[in-house]
């Protein structure tokens, strides 16, 4: 049967990274004021506790970690778990972006890259398991690719391969972990208003940001636009999807 609208998540414990700011801090105040109980991760402790305090409803908890320290998420993974109970979702929406082109990429800064945006969404997702903080009766998980992975672009190869990264991962653990009722997918959002496009139209020329937008044949969207979609892949009515990966663009990659 198919569960009734609207759109629900009460019930669910929700684990996010990247809540202080952006399509993080959207996705935080979305899953809560769809009922969920949200434990938010991310460095700056300050903006962290902003986006708590934005939230309705009750139990939402937050921690400051730096998730680049990776051999660290299996013992936060235990922390988190005891103060929250299991998890019946996981979204990895913290990422690492620069734009730089391939002669000055160096062995540290793709480390860094692949820190937080890949390898960081590997051990968060074999901790939720390994440190038994996933709900046995199954959930959702959701990583936060980028258009970027689907389309070429000049400056953002490490970039693009971090996020295009993160669309395998999702559809090789989508196949491993359909035995446990666990569901992967990704989405890949085109740009978004917000800190990043802010910074964008102040360094690059107007015709250059006009080309940006131009691009997207529905214009730029908001943070909140993505962590709608996010929202549907953790609820019940997404049921039956995993392994997908959802383009969230304004038609930015199908006008490629």
């Amino acid at each position: 049967m198919c569960p009734e609208a609207p759109l629900d998540l009460s019930g669910k414990t929700v684990l996010l990274t990247g809540a202080s700011s952006g399509i993080g801090r959207a996705c935080a105040q979305t899953f809560a004021g769809l009922g969920a109980r949200v434990g938010m991760v991310a460095r700056n402790e300050e903006r962290l506790a902003a986006t708590a305090e934005s939230l309705v409803g009750q139990g939402h908890a937050w921690w400051s970690f730096d998730l680049a320290n990776t051999v660290g998420i299996p013992d936060a993974m235990s922390l988190w778990r005891d103060e929250l109970g299991a998890f019946d979702g996981l979204v990895h929406c913290a990422g690492v972006q620069s734009t730089r082109p391939v002669r000055m990429e160096s062995r540290k800064s793709m480390e860094t890259m692949f820190s937080v945006n890949v390898y960081a969404a590997m051990q968060l997702s074999a901790s939720l398991f390994a440190q038994k903080a996933a709900n046995a009766s199954g959930g959702g998980i959701v990583l936060v690719s980028s258009a970027a992975a689907l389309m070429g672009g000049k400056g953002i190869a490490c970039y693009s391969a971090s996020k295009g990264a993160l669309l395998s991962l999702a559809r090789s653990m989508a196949i491993e972990l359909a035995d446990r009722s666990w569901r992967v997918n990704a989405v890949a959002p085109g740009w978004v208003t917000g800190e990043m496009f802010d910074h964008f139209q102040k360094i690059a020329p107007e015709e250059a940001v006009q080309s940006i937008v131009r691009k997207h044949p529905l214009g730029i969207g908001e943070p909140g636009d993505i962590a709608a979609a996010i929202a549907f892949l953790l609820s019940d009515h997404s049921k039956w999807i995993t392994g997908a990966v959802l383009a969230v663009d304004g038609g930015l990659t199908a006008a490629m």
